[in-house]
């Protein structure tokens, strides 16, 4: 009885570390989806990543990065771009299946120094635009 009380408590402890972390890194994608946020929704899974394990963090985000994508599909398409969509077709179909080869057979460990790496290269290159830009 009291084990399992001491339990309760340590995962009362875990969950309030963890929602707040969740509501965070989904606040941050939500932003960036709208169109404010620029770079923002890029830092959605590392932060999520500081609380869960990647692959869980991979799987809570991943429908909310789809369903905003969808709500911004609807949004822009009155304004079709041909060249540029069939290139994010493109990459979307290689990321889909370079991201299912990576969840599958890599570690953690390698999947999280992917999402590191993936993560500076986002905030680099946005950071590079707001003060190199011309």
């Amino acid at each position: 009885m009291i084990e399992e009380t001491l339990n309760n408590l340590k995962l009362i402890n875990q969950l309030e570390i963890l929602i707040p972390i969740a509501i965070l890194s989904v606040i941050l994608v939500a932003i960036s989806k709208s169109g404010f946020g620029g770079a923002l929704g890029s830092l959605g899974l590392p932060v999520m990543v500081l609380a869960f394990p990647p692959k869980l963090a991979i799987a809570i985000l991943l429908p909310l990065y789809l369903i905003t994508d969808i709500f911004v599909a609807y949004t822009w398409r009155k304004f079709p771009v041909l060249k540029i969509l069939k290139l994010m077709v493109i990459g979307g179909l290689l990321g889909q299946v370079l991201g299912w080869i990576c969840f599958e057979y890599l570690e953690d460990k390698y999947i999280l120094i992917l999402i590191g790496i993936l993560a500076l290269i986002t905030s680099i290159r946005y950071f590079k635009g707001i003060f190199f830009s011309q």
